[in-house]
């Protein structure tokens, strides 16, 4: 699926791949190396100067003096506007063109609606949630998610990855979801 002009399964894939081969050996540090190469492969696809990729310890964004906005990752077209004083350029957020949370907690369903409402607020273009695999459960989280999408806007992703502690070379790959018509569409499955 592409949504301004980015293929997302295509991103996911590279950033999964890259991911889940790293050697990191604690979740948290994998879960951390995730947003990493998502963030990257975001910043690949929007790499000018009118453009912003915003995650936690990217050091990337100098001008704004801060390396996550908001979300797990935010993409954002900006502007510049002079200082009061100096007139020396500032930048300002002019559109937010992605909204990236996810929540790798798979047993407080609280933590996944409380990660998932994020979206709600954020109103941009494209959003993404990211969740893990559930076995189960995984069509209740799916549910669970609907309830909330439809206070949502733009395009609006689901995606289930396995948990960092799962990450093996026999990993399963990641499984895509948009929302159109009220209900989640497989974007893995031909249409």
């Amino acid at each position: 699926m592409t949504d301004g002009n980015i293929n997302i399964k295509a991103l996911i894939q590279k950033a999964w791949e890259e991911a889940s081969s790293s050697h990191t050996q604690t979740h948290k540090d994998r879960a951390k190396a995730w947003i990493e190469c998502l963030g990257k492969g975001f910043r690949e696809h929007y790499p000018n100067e009118n453009h912003r990729v915003f995650w936690r310890d990217n050091s990337c964004n100098s001008d704004f003096e801060l390396s996550e906005l908001l979300f797990d990752i935010s993409v954002c077209q900006i502007g510049w506007v002079p200082s009061i004083a100096q007139e020396k350029p500032l930048p300002y957020i002019a559109k937010s063109l992605w909204q990236v949370e996810s929540e790798f907690d798979n047993k407080n369903s609280r933590e996944i609606t409380k990660d998932f409402s994020k979206l709600v607020m954020g109103r941009s273009e494209n959003q993404l949630f990211i969740s893990t695999y559930q076995g189960n459960r995984q069509e209740q989280v799916k549910d669970l998610c609907s309830c909330i999408a439809r206070f949502c806007n733009g395009n609006l992703y689901l995606c289930f990855v396995e948990h960092p502690k799962m990450w093996s070379s026999a990993s399963q790959d990641p499984q895509l979801f948009k929302w159109e018509e009220n209900d989640w569409r497989d974007e893995w499955e031909p249409h």
